[in-house]
């Protein structure tokens, strides 16, 4: 029996919740689970379709259980807004270290979930607190919406690359404009940017200031994209600036993965990333950023890693303000990977065949199980 507080929605945060509750009530089926949804629920015709109204109808109808784990799956300043008996945070975040009101929020928990080893160090050090509160469940990816399918090396035209996550400064977006704006190698960047925190306007804008202009729309793989050329006729990298807002529909993202030839996320950090996992589940060889918590799953076999110069302290001018540090990552390394990339076919190849039981390994039931695994060996309550 337990007790889960999470968002419903098409958030990150929303499509975590929505997968993993799926997958812990295919597992956990014999027993009582209550679902209290954080915000406003929100399931796409996808969501509908898979069958997931009705179980999650059938679970927020179902009565708190007093005697019950609580688990919160959320923001690490919000994790005192639960109730429970016994009350497990599960917080998804992104930098080393914690602000002041985090610390007070996560210390009201018993027990702590976190997708990565990498978010159990920080949790270790920040909170000083024993490995054995601590449990890692991974995130993952489904299985049956992204397969893996054997790709080869193009050489004879530019590269497609493939970008998605919501419009922001951690995950290494301005280092892709930058890059496209100072490479000398022409790039075609599929860009899917858009979310509920940014407008497209602002991204618009921010993509002129690097001397990218809006050209004309242009269906490719039934999506409509916004194609963007470069003031300087010198520079012949394009951008593809997705128009649709279906951001994070399975059927979605693959039409997206199977446009790609490469996958390029050079974030500054992250949590989990799971447009990462899901490009990497459908055997789309990456470039990414060797830090924090994509390091549970990037390995020298399966990606291409960038290793950051060091760190420096986060900041954007939005969401972090220097209160803690984040990767130190230069375009040139960003170039170099490229470069390493269109000079080796044969490792292009098998990155992709290392990728084959990437879904496997990392499936949605794989983290329900462990999820369970986690609340049995502490609480040895279910």
């Amino acid at each position: 029996m337990i007790n889960i507080f999470a968002p419903v929605n098409p958030t990150g945060y929303g499509v975590h919740s929505k997968n993993l509750i799926a997958a812990l009530y295919k597992h956990f089926k014999n027993e009582k689970i209550f679902l209290q949804p954080i915000g406003q629920p929100q399931l796409t015709q996808e969501d509908v379709a898979d069958g997931m109204d009705k179980i999650f109808s059938e679970l927020v109808g179902n009565s708190f259980i007093k005697e019950a784990p609580s688990i919160c799956i959320y923001h690490q300043d919000q994790m005192h807004n639960f109730h429970g008996r016994y009350r497990v945070g599960y917080p998804v975040f992104e930098l080393d270290k914690f602000t002041k009101k985090e610390k007070d929020s996560l210390s009201t928990l018993h027990y702590f979930f976190t997708p990565s080893n990498w978010g159990k160090q920080v949790l270790r050090k920040e909170l000083s607190i024993n490995d054995a509160f601590i449990h890692v469940v991974p995130e993952g990816v489904n299985p049956d919406k992204f397969i893996w399918k054997e790709r080869s090396l193009p050489t004879d035209r530019p590269l497609k690359l493939l970008n998605i996550g919501k419009f922001e400064v951690r995950k290494g977006h301005l280092h892709i404009l930058d890059l496209l704006r100072t490479s000398e190698k022409e790039y075609h960047l599929y860009a899917h940017w858009n979310s509920f925190f940014t407008p497209q306007e602002e991204i618009k804008t921010t993509i002129n200031k690097f001397g990218f202009i809006f050209q004309k729309y242009q269906n490719i793989n039934n999506i409509k994209f916004l194609l963007f050329k470069h003031t300087d006729p010198e520079i012949k990298s394009l951008i593809y600036l997705v128009s649709d807002s279906n951001y994070s529909d399975p059927t979605f993202i693959k039409s997206l993965i199977e446009i790609a030839d490469l996958g390029l996320f050079p974030y500054l950090a992250e949590g989990w990333c799971l447009p990462l996992s899901e490009c990497m589940a459908s055997g789309l060889p990456c470039i990414a950023t060797n830090y924090s918590g994509p390091t549970q799953y990037l390995t020298w076999y399966n990606s291409y890693r960038i290793d950051p110069k060091g760190s420096c302290l986060a900041r954007d001018g939005k969401w972090f303000n220097g209160q803690g540090y984040w990767a130190d990552l230069e375009i040139n390394q960003i170039q170099e990977a490229l470069d390493s990339v269109q000079k080796d076919p044969k490792q292009y190849s098998q990155i992709n065949s290392g990728l084959s039981t990437f879904s496997e390994k990392n499936s949605w039931d794989k983290a329900a199980l462990e999820f369970l695994n986690g609340l049995k060996g502490h609480f040895n309550l279910l």
